[in-house]
């Protein structure tokens, strides 16, 4: 359906207005299928070939270009990087360099001295004399261009020529916006995190892996934690980058980090071999070894039978023990001792992100209406919920069923929206009933009574010290009955603070005293 779409697009002709409705369509589409895709099984994925970045922005290019001298067979000559009629050199005859020379000679912009190579004349062509380096070294007053885009030949290229006694402000390359897909990625890229001079402007914090998946506790986590930043740190410009924006944009995105920025990676539930986040995460803070890198709160979450889990979690934490300038935060006590015992440094106790959310308290009037928010997904626990039904109907409750994932793609800001509405719709409820920890974390946060179950990964339990107040009560199926609504609905104190500490004075005087000393020591 997708390339369905583009081609018709490609052969049509409209106005930019629709031109732009068409675009949000096919994204939206592909965005949708990207979802689809992460979510099914490793043998139906092996029967589906992706569609790759470069295919997607393929008849785009050829559809947005209205300039096209500028533009030959993909590539764009960069002129941004020369003023009118500069003297240039093309350094390069390949299939590159010889189409930015027939470009710019029929542009007439720039005085375009040669092109060289060090295979001289063999490469000429019938329009094109290519000849050695040596012959254009008396030009001294024009630029270089490298006409290369594999950024590591292209170092190797411009160390010759410093080599030769081209000075290093005559020699130019941009390889990463030499394909006018490319560029187009890049520009868009670099708008949509606000860095487009690509240079380092001040104190910045790039906030990794966050959701678009449409798990609305990712999305509460992610605002909490902008919410903590701004507060605390308002000095420092907050640039957040979703999961799919990194893994289709790394390189882009690696060249925009500058070393003095921070590295934040998105809290929640994913140090394991459960999701695939963790591999994501790994991969991530790899790529930013000379950062101050921080994980905000989490889990480790593993399955599998108990060697195979102890393996994986000894793997794992044996990874985490090499990097250098890593400091990990835990949200559950047992996560945090297991991590602390082995790694001995760097690791830290602190509470869900999502507990800083401003949400007001607000108790539902509805009475006998009950809601059961229970997940269907590889950390599903409970498996008689036939039972809690046959107990609330029981006890004379209406009841509705609803999942805290949308089980869709939601952008980011949509996400946020979503957690409101979400929260807003809790309130009409007289008790909730859960085994999704962020879920319960909304509950508590809104006022809203809550029993929750545990599921395989023990989340709810390993967090629930933070989760302290007279309406909320962790159950299993041991112990749920009647008398569990009664423990949760007699309090009417639910405006009382719902962790053991305040949570402002906690950030300043907890684990996360920690966090404030690496700021200052970076910034």
């Amino acid at each position: 359906v997708y390339f369905e779409c583009l081609n018709i697009w490609q052969m049509s002709t409209f106005d930019e207005d629709v031109n732009n409705a068409i675009s949000m369509i096919v994204n939206e589409i592909k965005n949708q299928a990207r979802y689809y895709y992460h979510n099914l099984s490793e043998t139906e994925k092996s029967k589906i070939s992706r569609f790759t970045c470069k295919e997607r922005y393929r008849i785009q290019n050829e559809i947005l270009n209205e300039e096209r001298r500028l533009f030959l067979n993909g590539y764009i000559f960069p002129y941004h990087l020369f003023e009118q009629n500069d003297n240039v050199i093309i350094y390069g005859a390949g299939n590159i360099e010889k189409i930015f020379y027939r470009i710019a000679k029929f542009d007439q912009l720039l005085n375009i001295e040669g092109v060289v190579d060090r295979r001289g004349r063999a490469l000429s062509e019938d329009d094109i004399v290519v000849v050695e380096p040596e012959d254009m070294l008396s030009c001294v007053e024009s630029k270089w261009l490298i006409a290369i885009e594999n950024k590591d030949v292209a170092c190797d290229v411009k160390e010759y020529l410093l080599n030769k006694g081209i000075s290093e402000e005559k020699i130019v390359w941009d390889g990463n916006n030499y394909l006018r897909s490319n560029k187009l990625k890049n520009d868009f890229i670099k708008r949509r995190l606000g860095v487009e001079n690509n240079e380092y402007d001040g104190p910045r914090m790039f906030l990794f892996m966050q959701p678009e998946h449409g798990n609305l506790g990712d999305y509460a986590i992610s605002m909490g934690e902008v919410a903590f930043l701004n507060k605390f740190f308002p000095q420092y410009r907050i640039i957040r980058i979703t999961t799919n924006e990194w893994i289709e944009n790394k390189e882009i995105i690696e060249d925009i980090v500058c070393d003095d920025d921070i590295i934040l990676m998105n809290g929640g539930g994913y140090i394991g071999n459960i999701w695939e986040s963790w591999k994501i995460s790994k991969e991530i803070l790899d790529c930013f070894c000379r950062n101050i890198k921080i994980l905000f709160p989490n889990n480790f979450t593993y399955a599998g039978n108990e060697n195979e889990t102890t393996q994986n979690l000894l793997e794992d934490l044996s990874w985490i023990k090499e990097q250098e300038r890593l400091f990990l935060f835990f949200r559950g006590k047992q996560s945090f001792t297991v991590a602390s015992e082995y790694l001995q440094k760097n690791v830290y106790y602190a509470p869900d992100m999502a507990l800083f959310l401003d949400v007001e308290k607000k108790r539902s009037s509805a009475l006998h209406k009950a809601l059961l928010c229970f997940r269907s997904d590889k950390e599903k626990l409970l498996n008689n919920e036939d039972v809690i039904v046959r107990i609330i109907k029981k006890d004379g409750f209406l009841f509705e069923k609803r999942d805290i994932h949308m089980n869709k793609y939601v952008p980011l800001k949509e996400g946020y929206i979503e957690v409101y509405n979400f929260i807003e719709y809790l309130r009409t409820f007289e008790i909730v009933l859960t085994d999704r920890l962020h879920c319960a974390i909304l509950c508590v946060l809104s006022g809203v009574p809550c029993i929750a179950f545990d599921n395989i990964t023990h989340k709810i339990k390993d967090v629930s010290e933070w989760l302290r107040c007279d309406y909320f009560a962790l159950r299993d199926m041991n112990n749920f009955s009647s008398a569990s609504f009664e423990e949760v609905l007699k309090n009417e104190d639910y405006q009382k603070e719902y962790l053991r500490l305040n949570i402002e004075e906690y950030a300043q005087n907890g684990d996360y005293a920690l966090f404030f000393k690496l700021q200052s020591k970076n910034g």
